[in-house]
């Protein structure tokens, strides 16, 4: 049984979380991509440019029962400013990347928006110890 403090616990609940969405545009021999998002993110190695500035609407919708879907399409708005994504405009990449019919995903991701800045300390407790062992 684990044991957490009163702050560790509260930080962790689902309001302090928050979801957003990356669109991943493959490129070239589709080995590599760039990554944008509604502000800039980065996730281990991978970073998102912040330069969408809408997602638009998404419908699908898929049927059981019949075994049929609808796929339907998305439109993204990007952000063509200078020097708004490596140094240059969004449209300056198309001439020197292939992202002519590649691949793409859009996923949600989680980030979670609070610090916690104390040791975290986990309490291993065996089965017959359960009782008080929430105590220090």
């Amino acid at each position: 049984m684990l044991s957490f403090d009163t702050a560790l616990t509260n930080a962790l609940k689902n309001r302090n979380t928050t979801a957003f969405w990356v669109l991943k545009l493959y490129y070239n021999d589709e080995s590599a991509f760039i990554g944008v998002s509604d502000r800039h993110r980065q996730d281990g190695t991978d970073i998102y440019y912040g330069i969408v500035a809408s997602f638009g609407n998404f419908r699908q919708s898929l049927n059981f029962f019949n075994f049929t879907t609808s796929i339907g399409n998305i439109g993204v708005t990007l952000i063509n400013t200078e020097k708004c994504i490596q140094g240059d405009r969004f449209s300056d990449l198309l001439s020197s990347y292939n992202f002519s019919n590649r691949k793409w995903v859009l996923k949600p991701q989680v980030g979670i928006v609070f610090k916690y800045k104390r040791n975290i300390h986990f309490r291993y407790c065996r089965p017959n110890d359960w009782i008080g062992c929430n105590q220090r």
